[in-house]
This record gives structure tokens, sequence and C-alpha cells, in this order.
């Protein structure tokens, strides 16, 4: 079954967002360096067969676990690889696309969402034109929120521990100035 989408577009509306998601992208150089050179691998293909479009899921997939280790599918609408909401991170990408090194055709992007929105519900793939009307969302600013959670960014977490209780703990009492000794006093066990 073959699909026809408009082929992508590196404009980007000005948001608040955008300068986020550049600064996302920042805090985590690696993953989405691997990302950008796995995705630029596959760009060229124009094939819009659902055959084709796995294919390069699998390639790109591939090229991730050898450079980040594989991790496990996260809970529903966390990605696999950065730990995002699925909107932040199809926000990430949108921001970034007009950026030299980044410039995806639609074809890629819907790839790259099935790579890192795994578990979603949706499957990127078979529905490759979400990106264009999801992108249309981004850019008049209704596609999720302009802020980006990062709580998992780092760990890895789904979703992030909650915060334990702190426990009591027995203080330490501080002799006051006056009873501490003097510099260079010597100090005995009569006081």
């Amino acid at each position: 079954m073959t699909k026809k989408i408009a082929k992508g577009s590196s404009a980007v509306a000005s948001k608040p967002d955008t300068a986020v998601a550049v600064g996302v992208v920042g805090t985590m150089p690696v993953h989405f360096d691997a990302l950008r050179k796995a995705l630029a691998a596959v760009n060229a293909s124009i094939d819009m067969s659902e055959a084709a479009m796995r294919r390069d899921v699998a390639t790109v997939t591939a090229a991730l676990v050898s450079t980040l280790g594989d991790k496990a599918l996260p809970p529903r609408n966390r990605g696999r690889f950065t730990g995002l909401r699925t909107y932040d991170f199809q926000n990430t990408l949108f921001a970034v696309n007009d950026r030299a090194g980044w410039r995806f055709s639609d074809r890629t992007l819907a790839v790259a969402w099935a790579v890192e929105l795994a578990s979603n519900r949706c499957d990127f793939i078979v529905h490759a034109d979400y990106v264009g009307s999801t992108r249309t969302a981004y850019t008049r600013g209704r596609h999720g929120s302009n802020v980006i959670d990062l709580t998992n960014f780092a760990s890895h977490v789904w979703p992030a521990p909650k915060a334990a209780k702190a426990k009591k703990t027995a203080t330490a009492t501080v002799p006051a100035a006056d009873d501490a000794p003097n510099a260079g006093e010597e100090v005995t066990g009569d006081a």
C-alpha cells in the first residue's frame, strides 16, 4: 500500500518552544546526534511503501541501538531513547528541522517517530500523513504544550520516580565559638 504525502518543509514557525527545543537537543547531544546521523542515512529514500518504510525503521533502530545501547520500550507516550513525551519529541524535531544537517522530509520524520515512539498506539508508518497535519498544528501553536518535559531525559526511568519523603535525622550540635579552642592552644582532657 502506497500513500501520497507532501514533501517535508523545513519552514518552522517562530514559536516560544523553538529555543527550548534546540536546548533539548543540546541537553542530549549524543542521542540527537545519533538520531540525526541515522535519519540522514535513510532521508534520500522516497519510497512510501510500508515495506520500505519498515526497513528504514529497522535501519535507524539498529543504528541507535549500536550507538546508545538497547533501551526497553517505555510506557505509552514516552520515547524509547529520549524519554520525551510524544508531542515533546515531535515538537523538538519540528523545531530543529530547519537547521543545517537536520532538514528531513515528512517521510523521514515518520520513520523517526516510528523508531522513538514505538510504544504509542499509532503506527506512524501506516499513518505517515500525520506528520503534515501535526506540523500544521505545531506551526499554529496547537500541538502539545509549549513546555517540554525534561524529567526523564537523563535517567530513562518511566515514569519519573516519586520524590521520597525526607527522614528526620539527628543533628549534631556544634560548640559555640566561645567554647572552641583557640588556634595554637593545646586541647587537654581537663577543661
